[in-house]
């Protein structure tokens, strides 16, 4: 894993981008950077959905084709392979293992009312919250 803004630093061997935001600008350098060696590319998020099978220039991109993972769509082949519910019920127990595993390391919090959930937000946007607060937010000021 390396920040965005190190993307050419990156070693010209197969690898696999999993994409959260859809974000154009760094899906093109990235595959510009790996051309060939980029085996698999996934839209998991989509902020910017409207421009995945694109690069910078609106031509297409070296390497592998980007591919959509819609979750439902998952879950329906899984059902059909595995028998209805097991997927979820699969999901549930490893994420009860996740947070049993992470526990100890987090520290949750809550917040109540406009101004803090605007004071958090603001953190956020100035990336001042840490991955290890779990913050638990309501515009209800009596919540």
């Amino acid at each position: 894993m390396v920040p965005y803004g190190d993307l050419e630093t990156l070693d010209n061997a197969p690898a696999a981008y999993i994409d959260i935001a859809g974000d154009v600008g760094v899906r093109s350098r990235l595959h510009q950077h790996l051309k060939d060696a980029a085996v698999s590319t996934l839209l998991v998020g989509a902020t910017h959905w409207d421009q995945f099978a694109k690069s910078v220039d609106g031509g297409s991109l070296p390497g592998s084709k980007p591919e959509v993972f819609f979750a439902p769509a998952q879950i329906e082949k899984r059902d059909a392979e595995w028998g209805r519910g097991v997927m979820m019920g699969k999901a549930y127990t490893a994420s009860i293992d996740l947070v049993q595993k992470l526990a100890p390391t987090l520290t949750m919090e809550s917040h109540a009312g406009a101004e803090a959930c605007d004071r958090i937000w603001q953190a956020l946007l100035d990336n001042e919250i840490s991955g290890q607060r779990g913050v638990m937010l309501s515009l209800l000021a009596d919540a």
